[in-house]
């Protein structure tokens, strides 16, 4: 069974990854769309940055694949160390 997870850690890891990175870059491409407001996001989470529901949530899940493949890749660096 543990070896099963070891094996699925490095595709783990880059599913999340692009996954996330996808995502997130939607919900900024659907803010851009919409308001055509850069600066808010070279400013990168500014106040002006208003997002509407569906870019938020996007945003929030294309970050939480990004750090879900980041903790994917500790592991997979740690059980490589051990």
């Amino acid at each position: 069974m543990m070896a099963w997870i070891y094996a699925m850690l490095p595709t783990a890891e880059t599913l999340f990854l692009a996954l996330g990175a996808g995502i997130y870059l939607l919900s900024i491409g659907l803010y851009l769309g919409r308001t055509r407001d850069l600066r808010g996001v070279v400013f990168f989470w500014s106040v002006k940055m208003r997002l509407n529901p569906t870019e938020f949530w996007l945003n929030r899940i294309g970050i939480i694949l990004l750090l879900l493949g980041v903790i994917a890749r500790f592991f997979n660096v740690m059980l490589m160390l051990g």
